[in-house]
């Protein structure tokens, strides 16, 4: 499985032109104490669309998520009917296992002689990671630091992380 890296996040209006393909979404604020999706609140569930066409990926909901009408434009409304979003282009692409949102603090380790040594640097609980490995009891991952009011806006830190301290927060995926 691959995830995107993108670039850009520019808003826009109108109906994407084929060809693209169109994935039905939901998105939704992960529940509770667990942070997984069976304790969500579903007052924030919100459907929308994902479309595709090569490396441009267009993401549109009929209404704004909370917290996401902000000075970033993220996932702002649009009158029903009209068709509009945030559309992102893929800049590279990273070999991952999965999204994970991280449940309480919980500091970088390097691997080194075979042992895992603890670093300064830590992720925050609700922070979102990219799992690229396991090995033991820990998970190799990616962070992006997305938080705006940061000096450290964008940048991307790789390390090893407890695996006991990550969650999914998605549902299980019926195979068949």
């Amino acid at each position: 499985m691959y995830f995107p890296i993108y670039a850009g996040g520019a808003e826009i209006e109108g109906q994407p032109q084929p060809p693209y393909s169109e994935t039905k979404i939901l998105t939704f604020l992960p529940g509770g104490a667990d942070l997984g999706y069976t304790g969500r609140d579903r007052s924030f569930d919100i459907p929308g669309a994902l479309y595709r066409r090569n490396e441009t990926w267009f993401i549109h909901t009929d209404i704004g998520q909370a917290g996401c009408e902000n000075a970033l434009g993220a996932f702002t409304p649009y009158t029903l009917g009209k068709v509009g979003g945030e559309m992102f282009t893929v800049e590279s692409k990273v070999r991952a296992i999965g999204i994970r949102l991280i449940r309480r603090k919980s500091y970088f380790h390097d691997l080194r002689n075979g042992g895992f040594i603890a670093r300064k640097g830590y992720v925050s609980k609700w922070d979102g990671v990219v799992v690229i490995q396991t090995r033991d009891q820990f998970s190799y991952v990616r962070f992006v630091d997305s938080h705006a009011n940061t000096s450290g806006l964008g940048r991307v830190t790789t390390g090893w992380l407890r695996s006991g301290d990550l969650v999914n927060p998605f549902p299980p995926v019926n195979k068949k």
